[in-house]
């Protein structure tokens, strides 16, 4: 006498690092490899603007962005602005939601991020979740910092330097009296 077949609890998906090709009831463990990579573009220090790029193999339906070394405003454009997204700004983490249609994958330009101020040399990814049209989350992998070129822009200070890309502010100037 048999009840049935036992129950074999585990991963059921076939792209999750954990797939457990045994199981046969999917337990939600799951644990997925980054599906995607997230990049830095053309930054303006001038006009205060940074391309954040996306490469996902899926389409995407939620986002959760945190980039440091800027004091950001806002963003606009890519392909987050064309899927109809809404993104809420909470400091540095950029939260992009689906209101219905979903990021294509290979998508490219996710957003351009606005900023008023550079505050650090470095400016990073420092985590990321994404979540498919799957509804598969996984951290993408993130890009190497960008490293901005602080110093003194003005060339009548003291301690200019020609080669810096962004005025931070340390000028230097003589005292005549």
């Amino acid at each position: 006498d048999s009840c049935g077949d036992s129950v074999v609890l585990g991963c059921m998906i076939d792209i999750a690092t954990n797939y457990n090709p045994e199981a046969n009831t999917d337990d939600g463990s799951c644990i997925f490899p980054p599906l995607g990579t997230l990049s830095f573009g053309d930054i303006d220090v001038w006009v205060g603007t940074l391309e954040v790029n996306l490469d996902c193999e899926y389409p995407v339906q939620e986002f959760v962005i945190d980039i440091s070394g800027l004091n950001i405003t806002g963003c606009y454009g890519g392909a987050s602005e064309d899927a109809g997204f809404t993104i809420d700004l909470d400091g540095t983490t950029f939260t992009g939601t689906s209101n219905g249609d979903y990021i294509p994958e290979h998508s490219g330009l996710l957003f351009v991020l606005t900023f008023e101020s550079i505050n650090e040399e470095d400016v990073c990814f420092d985590s990321s979740s994404i979540t498919t049209s799957a509804n598969i989350q996984y951290e993408a992998i993130l890009d190497e910092c960008l490293l901005v070129n602080m110093g003194c822009t003005d060339m009548y200070a003291l301690n200019y330097d020609n080669e810096v890309e962004y005025d931070d502010g340390s000028c230097e100037y003589a005292n005549y009296r």
